[in-house]
């Protein structure tokens, strides 16, 4: 419990920090005191794929560094995001002053304005793993000399806003140096010096900084300089307990982020994701190189481009070809269909681009158009057409609807499906049919080529046909992909997806606030401009670049701190903090039992009227290790008697029935207690246990030693 308090607190103070220096006009500081960026007017190539420079013995599973506070805030402020995220801070601090959690948006409005005139700082913070009973550790160094930052913070925190707001947190010196930031009945960080004119935040005072902080790779400096980059380490970052002969082994090695905003005010993004070479050839024999350009219409609210080696074969299994599920007379499901290629995998390339129109019906669902390039055109009509006689016929023999039509609209035969429809007793708000047809166009090198569209559309699919083929053609058409050599590349129309979006979004809030809603879109048109992102796969990883009024990093840069902080399972040292994790809970309510009944459980059972077991079952078991599960492995892969089926039916039985405590070993007395883990449950410890005080014990299993000559012994 201690530990998430101080993982929430630890996010709430870096996002106000962030928050309390807000650019230019909200917090005065001048966008001239900021030292503007060297950047490229170009839309970047996909970046490389960073160098890791020299790492300490254990590796931060998350580091991110910010070289200027105060140039974040205002580089942000100016790009194109900068009115809406404008508009989305006041409309949180709207939500939270009518949200059931209480918060004071008025004193926290008060404490940010008493930090806005505090001096710039960069940010070097890192997360570690979690210790080995579970509780995280980071750390977080600022530009602030530990006196300065302490005399700024004790007026803060006797401000009245402060005592509403924080609602009890200290600051307390420590006898060793530094100080102690505290609730009542839990520590949650230390301030502590670090070197001339820098302190640090961190969890644990004995927690040691690295050496070598990361700063992004070396070579994206001529971009100019990044306002954030961070790193999401996934290998090295513990000591491998021994137990797992596999354990440092990991498909993907690290995800490198940076952003800046370039001359045009867009957002610049580069992510890097970096792999063993075997996973980098895995994933080249997937993913090709994409060289056919397609025609994309401007009124789409985006496009996708992908070369896919597998996709043929699953667009006909998505447009119904091939082995289906189909509902019988009883209400059953059963399989119909030829286990044979489909006519899509036999005439269609695997380059394919992906378009979602905005739709037309009166539910406004998505029409989604994928595009192929042909080969032979009237062969492939002609398999479309046995394809689906040959489905209508199974469906004719069963005495239901056929599925699929055959109409010609604007001069060639298209096909379509009634799809889910034809299902018995099946209610959907919309249904998408999946239509087929073939049409000519002209890619960017003037080449008339023949293209398989397949689109699924909830209304008619003679209207689909007729929208697409009337949709404007103009001489400079729009083209993906716009850069050669790239595995995959996207366009978003964010003006068209605003519009979309932003009726809906505002009736949902209206219910909250009417001061809530989102901007028309005719007032964003400045802001929202067209997005692009492109990917590039390598052998040693994958260089993904986005260019956009909008930062992806919003979305990265949480999502990496969560993927950084989550327990990563499979390793023993997992299982252990898993383990002390569990005993912890367990000694609290043995805490309750003993000031109840005067004296310490003997067995969990008597726990049953403090703890819902059969509610939380998880509490009584624990993953298995690596070794026994590639041990239950290999046993299943060559089958099981009948004999060990029943006994296993009857031991699943009888865990239904009874409390299953063989995890855990108590050794009690009244005054005396502890709590441990069974032996041999753990690979790497010999004894785990949590005593009667609450402290957390562990025995490391000793090396075997060889066994003594018998002969010397005689």
């Amino acid at each position: 419990m201690g530990g998430s308090i101080v993982s929430v607190w630890a996010g709430k103070s870096l996002l106000l920090a962030l928050w309390a220096f807000t650019p230019a006009s909200s917090n005065g500081i001048a966008e001239s005191e900021v030292p503007p960026a060297t950047q490229p007017a170009a839309t970047p190539a996909p970046a490389a794929i960073p160098a890791i420079g020299a790492e300490t013995e254990i590796k931060p599973r998350f580091e991110l560094y910010v070289p200027s506070l105060h140039r974040l805030a205002s580089e942000a402020h100016r790009s194109h995001s900068g009115l809406l995220g404008a508009h989305l801070g006041r409309m949180l601090m709207e939500m939270g002053s009518v949200s059931s959690e209480g918060v004071d948006v008025e004193s926290a409005a008060s404490l940010l304005a008493q930090m806005k005139s505090w001096p710039d700082t960069a940010i070097d913070a890192v997360a570690f793993a979690a210790d080995n009973e579970g509780r995280p550790q980071w750390a977080v160094r600022l530009d602030w000399p530990l006196d300065d930052l302490h005399a700024r913070l004790q007026p803060l925190l006797a401000l009245e806003a402060a005592e509403t707001l924080l609602k009890g947190v200290t600051v307390k010196p420590r006898p060793e140096g530094g100080y102690t930031i505290a609730l009542p009945e839990v520590t949650l960080a230390h301030l502590l010096p670090a070197g001339d004119a820098q302190s640090l935040l961190v969890s644990h005072p004995d927690l040691e900084f690295p050496a070598v902080p990361f700063r992004g790779a070396e070579d994206g400096a001529k971009d100019g300089p990044a306002l954030l980059v961070c790193r999401l380490n996934l290998k090295g970052t513990e000591k491998d307990s021994g137990a797992t002969s596999f354990s440092s082994l990991s498909a993907i090695t690290d995800v490198v982020y940076s952003c800046r905003v370039d001359e045009d005010d867009e957002w610049v993004e580069q992510v890097g994701v970096q792999w063993p070479p075997g996973i980098g050839m895995l994933a080249k024999a997937a993913l090709g190189k994409v060289k056919q350009t397609f025609f994309v219409p401007d009124e789409a609210y985006g496009s996708v481009v992908f070369n896919p080696r597998m996709l043929p074969g699953m667009l006909d299994g998505m447009a119904g070809f091939g082995p289906q599920m189909m509902v019988d007379d009883s209400g059953g499901f059963t399989m119909v269909g030829e286990a044979e290629g489909g006519p899509i995998a036999s005439h269609a390339d695997s380059q394919t681009c992906v378009t979602l129109l905005p739709g037309t019906g009166f539910m406004p669902v998505p029409d989604v158009v994928f595009q192929v390039k042909a080969k032979r055109a009237e062969k492939l009509i002609k398999d479309l057409r046995e394809a689906t006689a040959k489905i209508n016929k199974v469906y004719r023999g069963r005495e239901r609807p056929e599925p699929w039509h055959e109409a010609e609209v604007k001069d060639r035969p298209v096909f379509w499906s009634d799809g889910g429809s034809g299902y018995r007793g099946m209610m959907m708000p919309f249904v998408l049919r999946p239509v087929l047809f073939v049409t000519k166009e002209i890619d960017a090198q003037d080449r008339e080529r023949e293209f398989l569209v397949l689109g699924w559309t909830s209304t008619s699919p003679q209207r689909l046909v007729r929208r697409w083929v009337e949709l404007p053609r103009y001489k400079n058409r729009r083209y993906l992909p716009a850069k050669r050599k790239t595995h995959a590349e996207a366009w978003i129309n964010w003006r068209q997806a605003y519009k979309w979006i932003q009726p809906y979004v505002n009736i949902s809030l209206s219910t909250i606030s009417p001061d809530l809603l989102l901007p028309r879109a005719k007032e964003m048109t400045d802001q929202l401009i067209d997005a692009s992102l492109t990917a590039k796969v390598g052998y040693n990883g994958l260089a993904v670049s986005h260019r956009g009024p909008i930062p992806a990093g919003v979305l990265v840069v949480p999502v990496l701190l969560g993927v950084a902080t989550a327990e990563s399972g499979g390793s023993d040292l997992a299982r252990e903090r898993s383990a002390c994790r569990t005993l912890k809970v367990l000694y609290h309510h043995a805490k309750l039992f003993k000031q109840d009944i005067g004296r310490w459980p003997a067995e969990l059972a008597e726990l049953d009227g403090y703890i819902d077991f059969a509610g939380h079952p998880y509490l009584l078991k624990l993953e298995l290790s690596s070794k026994k599960r590639r041990s239950k492995w290999m046993e299943g892969l060559f089958g099981s008697s009948d004999e060990e089926e029943e006994e296993q039916d009857e031991e699943e039985e009888d865990e239904l029935v009874s409390l299953d405590d063989e995890l855990f070993v108590i050794s009690w007395g009244r005054e005396s207690w502890t709590l441990g883990i069974a032996p041999d449950t753990l690979e790497h410890l010999e004894k785990l246990y949590i005593d009667q005080d609450g402290n957390i014990h562990r025995m490391e299993k000793k090396l075997s030693e060889e066994p003594e000559d018998q002969e010397a012994e005689d």
